[in-house]
């Protein structure tokens, strides 16, 4: 299947995407954030972490430096993964991974290393962002079951892509 490409606008659109991520999400789904350093990796992951725990998004930071956050408030628990300074997969396993996606909805920027793991992600989004115009995409690559979800896949068409 073809990605879906959001149109980003603004903010909100950030936040309105990641609201509709989490209304489908559930227990032992991985999602996979790829881009640049400033494409909205991390915006888009703490408003779907606060979507999915009520976590205050002041609360939620990148774990750039302790690489795991979890967030066990909500239904069920958010391991929020950066694994940009990892130097290998095998260090995935001292941080937990396998209980991440046991028990909670794990949201990984930086997947590359996770990939030989996790071979199912639920979602991966590519997030752009072209300086020069200041817009940003954001193409979603969904799981084959997602696309018999009739409901998410209008959502995404008619919220966004909109000018």
């Amino acid at each position: 299947m073809d990605p879906i490409i959001v149109k980003i606008n603004n903010i909100s659109d950030t936040r309105l995407l990641a609201e509709i991520i989490a209304g489908v999400v559930k227990e032992e789904d991985a999602i996979f954030l790829k881009g640049d350093l400033g494409a909205g990796k991390t915006t888009f992951a703490k408003y779907l972490i606060h979507s999915l725990t009520k976590e205050l998004c002041s609360n939620i930071t990148s774990p750039t430096f302790t690489i795991v956050n979890v967030y066990d408030e909500g239904k069920i628990p958010v391991y929020h993964y950066d694994l940009y300074r990892l130097k290998s997969s095998e260090e995935l396993y001292e941080l937990g991974i396998e209980e991440a996606l046991k028990y909670g909805v794990t949201v990984i920027e930086w997947p590359e290393y996770a990939e030989n793991i996790i071979r199912n992600a639920l979602i991966t989004i590519y997030f752009n962002y072209n300086a020069k115009i200041n817009k940003r995409t954001a193409n979603l690559v969904l799981d084959s079951s997602l696309w018999k979800n009739e409901h998410l896949i209008k959502r995404l068409n008619n919220d966004f892509n909109r000018e």
